[in-house]
């Protein structure tokens, strides 16, 4: 896409939120949802993020767009929380924001404004998010958890695999890559 049209989207708002059911295998029942970014193109058409967040990224324009999706994803969201038909909103932090500390200099304002409840927001971080400054990410998600969020580890086993790592971090979810799984039946 040109950046262009991609500043564009940006600006307009037009990077929207869209839900991804989580079920709870148990009982069937929506226990969940995760936020996904989709650019609504003029002609009313979807694009995937994997289409343009290198590009928003590049420009600069990651903290704006996800500042904007999320404020609308609380506040679309927090009425489903509050009725019970959900019990979390889980979201995805990109290893540079999360590293820059946006995850935790931004989301209690945003919960704060859109009056989204703290334990039901669950932060996904890669794996390779993590291992930038382990004393600093453990300070980080320490603060995350302290404000009521949740913590999930996002792709696990794509990038070093530490389990060790894991046990130092205060974390609620691991969320295997499907390519340590993929065989699970025959090997």
């Amino acid at each position: 896409w040109d950046k262009k049209e991609v500043r564009q989207a940006v600006a307009d708002d037009r990077i929207e939120p869209w839900y991804q059911p989580i079920v709870c295998r148990a009982n069937g029942r929506y226990a969940g949802a995760e936020v996904l970014a989709r650019w609504k193109l003029p002609d009313g058409q979807m694009r995937p993020p994997a289409a343009f967040l290198d590009t928003v990224e590049a420009l600069g324009l990651l903290d704006a767009m996800m500042e904007n999706m999320l404020r609308r994803a609380f506040v679309e969201a927090r009425q489903h929380v509050e009725s019970g038909a959900l019990d979390y909103l889980s979201i995805n932090v990109s290893p540079s924001q999360f590293n820059r500390g946006w995850a935790v200099n931004r989301l209690p304002d945003l919960l704060a404004e859109s009056a989204f409840p703290s334990h039901a927001l669950v932060v996904e971080i890669t794996e390779t998010a993590l291992l930038h400054d382990i004393d600093r990410t453990r300070t980080m998600l320490a603060a995350l958890t302290d404000s009521g969020m949740r913590i999930a580890i996002d792709d696990f086993g794509v990038g070093y695999s530490n389990f060790s790592l894991l046990r130092q971090l205060p974390l609620d979810i691991l969320k295997l890559d499907r390519t340590l799984i993929c065989d699970i039946e025959d090997d």
